[in-house]
């Protein structure tokens, strides 16, 4: 799977879409790299990218309360030029997660 490499992110949310940007990096199953959104960055920790393109990791977020975010997204595609999946932030819900190589 071909993960490495930038992704412009959008989460669906009922305050709106939000944005954000990955640039990530795989070696072997491990997922590194930062997110970033409205003039914001955060490392990625806990990343992992299974055989079958299933990536999973968290980023710790601070505005309004600090809270670590998971996402689970999966290449649709072994270019993974596009992810789909979900972002969950503790205490706020689950929401829809979709992606495309920037």
């Amino acid at each position: 799977m071909a993960v490495h490499g930038e992704f412009d992110l959008t989460a669906t949310t009922p305050a709106g879409p939000q944005t954000s940007h990955m640039s990530v990096d795989v070696d072997g199953g491990a997922l590194t790299g930062t997110i970033s959104a409205n003039g914001n960055s955060a490392p990625i920790t806990d990343g992992h990218i299974s055989d079958a393109g299933e990536i999973t990791f968290k980023v710790h977020l601070t505005d309004p309360a600090p809270v670590d975010a998971v996402f689970v997204a999966k290449c649709d595609d072994t270019a993974c030029s596009t992810v789909s999946g979900t972002v969950t932030v503790p205490g706020v819900g689950s929401f829809p997660l979709s992606g495309k190589r920037a």
